[in-house]
């Protein structure tokens, strides 16, 4: 059994068919993982322009603001124009995203001076002005604006406006496999009694917040052929393939043995609450190499071992390096950890002076939006009040 650091050195290890990438409208690129740098095609600003709304002038006529005032030479608005020429002992009202007039060098804020009688005064004296932004001080020509194995974001969407970017090469999405199943499962809105099946709706669409494309099967039955049937089939249908349930010492827990059978296991078990009983596994068939994660069947337990190795075999898919994202808290009381295996407890979360602390009182739930995990380490201890812990935050689930 392999310890939570040494589970995802394997699959960091393991060989997996790379997915190949695809061309798309950058509007429809949200989620997507880039496979390929966006580079800048040119200086951004490709002008000085100014960063405020103020008076551009001549640092040379800085004593004459301070005296006699500078004479307005016009309005210098935000367009395409190009910039106008401005003469000495002038200032031309420049607005944010204005070209600087040829000649000016510096900018004072609106807030500084005192227009009267089409000329302006200096009436605060803060010794800046230098509110320009220079050409290329957002970004050179070459530049990387996004770079391979990001995740585009609404803001990376306005970036790729920004650049006139219209289509990008991303990676294909994955498309993930979930088997569950037992006796005991039951299909949400089937007219009978029984326990709902939470697994695979949540694994779906949490493999879709990760940039996959989630495949729901039918319920497995406690059959092992008929699992093994299933998984050979999600294994030609996907690139990938999750199973929950049937991964411990029961007398129908059968889905380890279908795996088994038709996988080479690359590690079984992690010592970690919760878990443990979960496997990862390599499908080599055809020339493909394609990944299995089997996770325990507990709803918390399937959301936590997903996320966690889950994402490290789609950084895996998508050539991008991995680490989870831990954060750090501050406990808010002292408490005793007697569980010898690395643990991932409920905790209620908040954020202040810009820290987050965490609390076990009352019980924290994972949907709650102020919830996440402490992330506590192998062996029993004593955690003492103020302590900062590794935090997993709620929103990954």
């Amino acid at each position: 059994m392999l310890s939570f650091n040494e589970a995802l050195e394997v699959i960091g290890a393991s060989f997996l068919t790379p997915l190949g990438s695809e061309k798309v409208l950058f509007a429809d690129a949200l989620g997507r993982v880039l496979a390929e740098d966006i580079l800048a095609p040119k200086d951004s600003p490709t002008h000085t322009t100014a960063s405020m709304d103020g008076y551009a002038f001549r640092l040379e006529d800085l004593d004459l603001l301070q005296t006699q005032g500078l004479l307005v030479q016009g309005i210098n608005p935000a367009s395409l124009q190009e910039p106008p020429m401005l003469k000495p002992g002038c200032a031309l009202k420049s607005f944010v995203g204005a070209k600087m007039p040829i000649g000016a060098d510096a900018l004072v804020i609106v807030e500084e001076v005192q227009e009267q009688a089409e000329r302006i005064f200096l009436t605060h004296k803060s010794g800046k002005y230098d509110w320009i932004r220079p050409i290329g001080s957002q970004y050179k020509k070459g530049a990387v604006v996004l770079a391979k194995g990001d995740k585009i974001t609404p803001y990376g969407i306005g970036a790729l406006a920004e650049h006139n970017q219209v289509f990008v090469q991303v990676y294909k999405r994955p498309r993930v496999g979930i088997l569950s199943g037992g006796a005991e499962i039951v299909e949400v809105g089937a007219p009978i009694e029984g326990v709902r099946s939470v697994n695979n709706h949540m694994l779906k669409a949490m493999a879709e917040s990760l940039g996959g494309e989630g495949v729901l099967y039918p319920l497995l039955p406690d059959k092992q052929e008929s699992i093994e049937q299933a998984i050979c089939h999600a294994f030609r249908d996907c690139d990938m393939v999750v199973t929950t349930g049937g991964m411990s010492k029961g007398d129908f827990d059968f889905t380890q043995h279908a795996i088994a059978n038709v996988s080479e296991i690359a590690f079984k078990g992690a010592k970690i609450k919760p878990g443990k009983p979960l496997a990862y596994s390599i499908c080599a068939k055809d020339g493909t190499h394609k990944p299995l994660l089997a996770l325990p069947g507990n709803p918390p337990a399937a959301a936590l071992t997903f996320y966690l190795f889950g994402a490290a075999v789609f950084a895996k898919l998508f050539n991008t390096p991995y680490a989870p994202p831990f954060q750090e808290a501050t406990l808010e009381e002292d408490f005793e950890k007697h569980e010898e295996r690395m643990e991932f407890l409920a905790c209620a979360v908040c954020l202040k002076g810009g820290r987050y602390f965490a609390s076990l009182r009352p019980r924290a739930h994972l949907h709650d939006g102020h919830s996440g995990l402490l992330v506590l380490e192998e062996g029993g201890r004593t955690y003492k009040k103020g302590s900062a812990v590794p935090l997993l935050l709620h929103y990954i689930f």
